[in-house]
């Protein structure tokens, strides 16, 4: 008996090894076939939001009226980094304002839009904006301080960017491919 129990230990151990191997080539393919199969990703649309800018109050809807994208950047005064983005802006664009209205919309309560305007040498094209009302704000998820959002001309979101994330080539690359 005990000659039969060495040679079941082995069977079971040939059989584990075996079974194990199937089962990791499995995962190993089934990982690959994902990996090539493109999913379509859920597209995001920018939710219903107001801005006061210089010509008024505004709704997201306005950003329909054109052809063109929309690249808003939130920022925050009192923040050395966004006023450093704003300055970056200001220096190029790289050809963004050709495919996207850009949008300066400060963060804090109480900024005017002419505060916005002295914190860089403005693009001629800018719209500075800030929240027309409290949930304005909140209907942007994961919105921190100079959040760049780059939004199709569907009003679709392209890209959420935060702060520190600055590659103008790239978003000109995205909406020219939009």
């Amino acid at each position: 008996m005990y000659k039969f129990d060495r040679v079941k230990t082995k069977a079971t151990y040939v059989v584990t090894i075996i079974a194990s191997f199937i089962l990791m080539s499995l995962t190993f393919f089934s990982a690959c076939a994902d990996n090539n199969l493109s999913e379509p990703k859920a597209v995001e649309i920018i939710p219903e939001i107001s801005l006061t800018t210089l010509e008024g109050k505004i709704t997201s809807t306005k950003f329909l009226e054109d052809s063109k994208g929309e690249f808003l950047l939130f920022i925050s005064p009192n923040w050395g980094t966004c006023v450093s983005e704003l300055r970056k802006l200001a220096l190029s664009d790289a050809g963004l304002a050709d495919l996207a209205n850009i949008y300066i919309i400060g963060m804090n309560p109480g900024y005017s839009i002419d505060r916005l305007k002295k914190m860089s040498d403005n693009g001629p094209s800018w719209i500075y904006a800030t929240p027309s009302d409290t949930t304005t704000l909140s209907k942007l998820s994961g919105l921190t301080r100079s959040t760049k959002i780059l939004v199709g001309p569907n009003n679709e979101i392209l890209g959420r960017y935060r702060m520190g994330e600055w590659n103008l080539t790239e978003w000109v690359s995205i909406l020219n491919n939009t």
